[in-house]
Order: structure tokens, then sequence, then C-alpha cells
């Protein structure tokens, strides 16, 4: 019995090349695997330093706080907003995407410009610094914990788990609120079309 090569070289050669197709999807399969692992703990890293950083947001607006109801015997008067830690250089950027990284930038570029403002105001208003940092503080803090909402939303990372009782999330939402009505007020009573 003689082979026939004219029948088995097409069969030899598409054996290979889709030997060769299979190795090659498997080995992009496997990438993607690792770029989404990748990311998943990117996001995780980010959305833990943005809640943190809220959380620093919260201690020092309750700081602020505390100093002014308590006539400087509690508390402290800070002059700023806290300082963002840096997300670190391991974090896989590329495999977030340019979406969530753009919001994790674009939020230290906000918190960086805002600790600028705050110290060159301090130099013409003084003591009254206090009222702005607090009132940035919350701000900045309502932000964080948004932006690290949408890295869990979207990594499908789950919801932040709690540490304690005490939910920096609630208190920053009360002193927005609380700081939006008194604005309102402040508003109202110097409203010309009222007197």
């Amino acid at each position: 019995m003689l082979l026939d090569w004219t029948k088995l070289w097409p069969l030899v050669l598409t054996s290979s090349v889709l030997a060769a197709f299979l190795t090659y999807g498997l080995g992009l399969f496997k990438d993607w695997l690792n770029r989404n692992r990748d990311a998943d703990f990117a996001a995780l890293y980010v959305a833990l330093t943005l809640e943190d950083y809220a959380s620093r947001c919260a201690s020092i607006a309750g700081d602020i706080g505390d100093y002014w109801s308590s006539s400087g015997s509690a508390g402290a008067q800070h002059e700023n907003v806290p300082e963002l830690v840096d997300f670190g250089s391991d974090i896989e950027w590329k495999a977030l995407g340019i979406k969530l990284t753009s919001k994790a930038m674009s939020f230290r570029v906000r918190v960086g410009h805002t600790r600028e403002m705050l110290s060159d105001l301090w130099q013409h208003i003084g003591d009254q610094i206090g009222e702005e940092a607090r009132e940035h503080s919350v701000k900045l803090g309502m932000e964080a914990l948004d932006i690290a909402d949408a890295y869990r939303k979207i990594r499908r990372l789950g919801d932040a788990q709690p540490v304690s009782h005490w939910s920096a999330r609630k208190w920053l939402r009360e002193k927005a609120d609380e700081i939006a009505e008194a604005k309102a007020l402040e508003a109202e009573r110097h409203d010309p079309l009222l007197d």
C-alpha cells in the first residue's frame, strides 16, 4: 500500500496551520486573563486609596468643625485639604483603560490644584482658611468616594466593606448638606431683593 503524498500534504499543512492558530489563540486568551486580573488588582488598589483619602478628608473636616464648635479647645485648625498619596508605580494603568485612568489622574490634579489654591488663599484670609479647607475636604472626600464606586462597579469588585459602624460616606454627605444649607442662608441674608 503506497501513500498518496498529494492527498497527505494538504492534511499535514492544515493540521499545522490549525495547531498554530490554536496556540496563538490560547496565548491571546492567557494574555487577556492576565491583563484582566491585573486590571482588577489595580482597580482595587486605586479604589482603596481613594476610600482612604475620603476618610482622611472626613477627619480633617471633623477636626475643623470640632475646633470651631469648642472655640479651639478640641479638634484642630487645618489650613489645607489632605495630600493624596501616590497611587504607586506598580499599577497597570494600561490594563485599566483610558476612562478609569483618566478619572484617577484627573482627581489627583484637582487635589493638587485645591491644595495650591488654599495655600495661596491662606496668605490673604489667614485664620478664615479653615472654613475653605473644611468645605473643600468635604467636597473632595465625596468625589473620591464617587470615583472609587465607579472603579468598583466597572471592574465588578463589589461594594466597600465597612470597617466600623461609622461611615465616612454618610458623614461627608451630612456635612455637605450642612454646608449647602449654611451657604443658602448666607446668600438669602445678603440678597438685595429680600431687603
